[in-house]
């Protein structure tokens, strides 16, 4: 396997290309040692069957997972075979993507959010919230500005939704 042989050389050179680009590019051999090693496996999965598999947990479950957690539902469903059992464990609120959960649900987030989290006041006060909007929660000046776009609006979104969640939950 590549990240425990003595071929150095090529390690280095898939290294340097991570940090440069971004990419660590596997050959197929490498890939399957790298799981029988560690007893792992992975995949991808795409746009339409992530909300795919948020629409499958919320009927199926009664359960509304985020986009994340739906991507590692989606391909542990594939890879699971007849395997051991997979835990998938949720790691973000659906209320912080919440333009995509509606999407994939077809319904507004007031009726998707668990009755038991609309008792939290950060949860009822980002569902008070427009998202087609620049309205802010009131008494928190410039706190959710929904009309930003791209790393801007995502990086804003999270650390304000990260600041709201730990002051009302720890």
């Amino acid at each position: 396997m590549l990240f425990f042989s003595n071929d150095k050389p090529k390690l280095k050179l898939k290294l340097k290309r991570w940090k440069v680009e971004g990419t660590l590019e596997l050959s197929q051999h490498e890939k399957s040692a790298f799981g029988e090693e560690l007893g792992v496996a992975a995949g991808t999965t795409d746009d339409a069957a992530i909300k795919a598999t948020i629409r499958a947990w919320s009927v199926g479950f009664g359960y509304t997972i985020d986009p994340h957690t739906a991507v590692a539902a989606a391909v542990a469903a594939e890879v699971q075979g007849s395997g051991p059992a997979v835990i998938v464990m949720a790691c973000a609120h659906p209320l912080k993507f919440r333009g995509t959960v509606e999407a994939a649900l077809g319904k507004p987030a007031s009726e998707w959010v668990l009755e038991k989290d609309k008792k939290d006041q950060a949860v009822r006060d980002l569902l008070s919230l427009d998202p087609n909007s620049a309205d802010t929660l009131s008494g928190t000046p410039g706190l959710v500005h929904f009309r930003k776009s791209g790393q801007e609006w995502a990086d804003d979104w999270t650390q304000k939704l990260r600041s709201l969640l730990s002051s009302t939950c720890l």
